[in-house]
């Protein structure tokens, strides 16, 4: 008798836990990226690649148009330019010459 009780009472248990509803997990917090969160302070349009790169295009009156990529590393932001495409046949090997040493200087002021 008592190991029929004990038998009826496993099988009610193992019954209970698998019907049983699962509590429901708390959803985490979405947060936004760091890089969108900077973006959408700035009246700029802008189109997110992924959560560390995004692309801001430009147009202008003396300048067609062209795209600005921001690229986040750690806690480093990046921009790329491509001249070519902002000024299509206007730069030369002097002009790049030119800008390179100017970024150079600047990065020279900054210091490390």
């Amino acid at each position: 008798m008592k190991k029929n009780l004990l038998v009826a009472i496993c099988l009610l248990l193992s019954w209970e836990t698998g019907f049983s509803q699962s509590k429901p997990k708390p959803s985490a917090k979405q947060t936004l990226p760091v890089l969108k969160k900077i973006l959408s302070g700035t009246t700029l349009p802008y189109k997110i690649i992924n959560d560390s790169l995004a692309v801001i295009p430009y147009e202008g009156e003396n300048i067609a148009s062209f795209n600005v990529v921001i690229q986040m590393v750690s806690d480093l932001y990046i921009v790329y330019v491509n001249l070519d495409e902002a000024l299509p046949g206007k730069l030369n090997d002097t002009q790049y010459k030119y800008l390179l040493q100017r970024y150079h200087e600047l990065c020279a002021e900054a210091g490390p």
